[in-house]
């Protein structure tokens, strides 16, 4: 998606140079608040994936479903059993963010926000 395309650091072939990679931690705690990334809300969506409503939200207000799987990138699709489990849970799901904008996120403001996993969803 080109909007992710904007968020500086996320491919190796877009590594910031010194010394502007300074910048990259305050500019993602900075975003971690910050309502721009797309999350299903738990509220409104059915247990089988058809009310699937998106909505903008800050990253540190949802989780980032850990998809290093094809089975766990299918469990946290809409109606998947883990997306069906953190919805039951109150969380918003946050989807089609690239791995490298979530591993930016992760990286550079750590403990601002968190991966979904299995484990978690216990």
């Amino acid at each position: 998606d080109s909007y992710y395309a904007l968020f500086p650091g996320v491919e190796e072939t877009q590594l910031v140079p010194e010394p502007w990679s300074v910048i990259l931690p305050p500019l993602y705690a900075s975003l971690a608040v910050e309502p721009c990334v797309e999350a299903t809300d738990p509220a409104v969506s059915g247990s089988d994936g058809s009310c699937d409503t998106r909505k903008w939200i800050a990253p540190n207000a949802g989780v980032f479903p850990d998809v290093s799987t094809e089975a766990l990138r299918l469990s946290f699709a809409p109606g998947g059993d883990l997306a069906r489990a953190f919805a039951a849970r109150g969380e918003w799901v946050i989807h089609s963010v690239p791995s490298g904008v979530a591993q930016a996120f992760l990286t550079h403001a750590p403990g601002s926000v968190r991966v979904a996993t299995p484990r978690l969803a216990r």
